[in-house]
């Protein structure tokens, strides 16, 4: 998880624990740095995830006004964003356990889990409705241990939106 088009402000597939990525050295090679201080890493991962976000999109203000045939305001609009999202490190036997026992704590402490939280803003480029190029600013608010946080400007390219 993680990236311009899932939970914007961090890099992508970047969420949750990491470990040092192991690159193949020749074998009269000297360490370098990278090797020594963890700078390469690659995540982890895990078996479940959740996302949710609440978005808000207007036309440009003062650019081509409301009309329906205004070019500008067909294909750009502004974007603000509050979202949320966490990684369920065990939901198959998660939701289980809580069918066969009846008691969903568990399940809802997974879900709960440690979840990040992300600000930001932008502006969209829209192209029939199909394909569309955002410039976004984000916060995270909470990253956690391990995540790559990426706050600032964040650009994606994005395939059939609703």
């Amino acid at each position: 998880m993680g990236g311009p088009l899932d939970l914007r402000g961090f890099r992508y597939c970047a969420l949750g624990p990491s470990e040092a990525m192991l690159v193949p050295q020749p074998v009269y090679a000297e360490p370098s740095q990278a090797d020594t201080d963890g700078s390469a890493a690659c995540p982890v991962g895990a078996l479940g995830s959740w996302l949710a976000g609440a978005h808000l999109y207007t036309p440009l203000p003062f650019w081509g006004g409301h009309s329906e045939n205004s070019v500008i305001s067909n294909v750009f609009r502004l974007h603000a964003f509050a979202m949320a999202g966490s990684l369920v490190h065990e939901p198959i036997r998660s939701i289980t356990a809580a069918r066969a026992s009846g008691q969903y704590d568990h399940l809802f402490d997974q879900l709960k889990g440690q979840p990040r939280y992300v600000l930001g803003a932008g502006l969209i480029l829209r192209f029939a409705n199909a394909v569309r190029l955002e410039l976004n600013y984000c916060f995270p608010i909470n990253p956690k241990s391990g995540d790559s946080a990426q706050p600032g400007f964040q650009i994606g390219v994005g395939l059939f939106y609703m």
